[in-house]
C-alpha cells in the first residue's frame, strides 16, 4: 500500500480499527481458554466470533457505499477487502479452539456444528445476553458523510 501510495478514507480506517479491537479481544478470550482450558472464556468466543462475521458484512456494504460516492477507489476496496476477510478467519480459528476446549470439558462427546447448532436451536440464554453485548461494544461509527 506505502509503494502505490494507497490509502483508506477516514471512515474505513475507523470501521477498521473496530474490528480490529473485536478481533483482538477474540483473541484475548481464546489464549485464556486455551491455555487454562477456561470453559467460560471458551463460551464467550462464539458470540464475538457471530459479531465479528457480521462486522466484516457491514465494512464491505460500507465501502461500497464510499465507492458509489466517490470516496474511495477499487484499489484500496481490495486491500481493505483482504484485511477484513484475513481478521475474519483469525475469529473463525479462534471459534474452532474454543469449540475444542468446550469439547475437552464436556462430559459427552460433543462435534463443532452440534454445539453450534445448539447454541441456535435451544435459545442459548446466556449466548444471546454475550453476543447483544459483544454487537454493542463493537458497534460501528454512524456512516454519516461516508
Amino acid at each position: 500500500m506505502h509503494v502505490k501510495n494507497i490509502v483508506f478514507s477516514n471512515r474505513a480506517i475507523e470501521d477498521l480499527e473496530v474490528m480490529i479491537s473485536a478481533v483482538h479481544d477474540i483473541m484475548t478470550n481464546t489464549v485464556i481458554a486455551f491455555a487454562h482450558e477456561d470453559q467460560d472464556a471458551a463460551e464467550n468466543v462464539e458470540p464475538l466470533e457471530q459479531v465479528i462475521d457480521e462486522l466484516t458484512v457491514l465494512i464491505k456494504d460500507r465501502h461500497l457505499e464510499r465507492l458509489k460516492t466517490g470516496d474511495c477507489d477499487i484499489e484500496s476496496g481490495f486491500q481493505l477487502t483482504e484485511i477484513v476477510t484475513n481478521l475474519e478467519r483469525i475469529a473463525d480459528h479462534c471459534s474452532n479452539l474454543a469449540i475444542y476446549v468446550i469439547q475437552l470439558n464436556s462430559k459427552k462427546s460433543i462435534e463443532a456444528h452440534e454445539y453450534l447448532d445448539t447454541l441456535e436451536r435451544d435459545n442459548d440464554e446466556e449466548f444471546k445476553n454475550n453476543y447483544k453485548w459483544y454487537k454493542r461494544q463493537y458497534r460501528l461509527p454512524d456512516n454519516i458523510d461516508n
